[in-house]
């Protein structure tokens, strides 16, 4: 399965003994999940390394090594990758979607 993760996502991943660590880093192979993520979202979870590292009790060199790692389990797809697309989305997206893109809000 093909799944686009947001830093939010992102953010639980550093969270000790979490689902979304575990789905990530997937070491049997069990969850078959190709994953991808805007360039952006890790230039996101990077502005917040105190934050993860305070919350999540964290030492910056453990954060380091984790947040480095990410590319490995991550697809990172530049944003002239799908820069033309995103005029075109926003024209068929609702007003409601769109703010929730732009805002960076999770869509339940």
């Amino acid at each position: 399965m093909k799944l686009v993760v947001d830093a939010n996502i992102l953010f639980s991943f550093f969270k000790k003994d979490s689902t979304t660590r575990e789905l990530i880093l997937d070491p049997e192979l069990e969850y078959d999940l190709d994953l991808f993520a805007p360039k952006y979202v890790l230039e996101e979870v990077g502005k917040h390394e105190e934050e993860i590292c305070s919350k999540f009790h964290l030492s910056p060199q453990d954060f380091d090594i984790m947040f480095s790692s990410l590319p490995l389990f991550i697809k990172i797809i530049p944003r002239d990758s799908f820069e033309r697309f995103v005029s075109i989305a926003e024209k068929i997206l609702s007003p409601h979607l769109r703010r929730s893109i732009r805002c960076s809000i999770s869509i339940l």
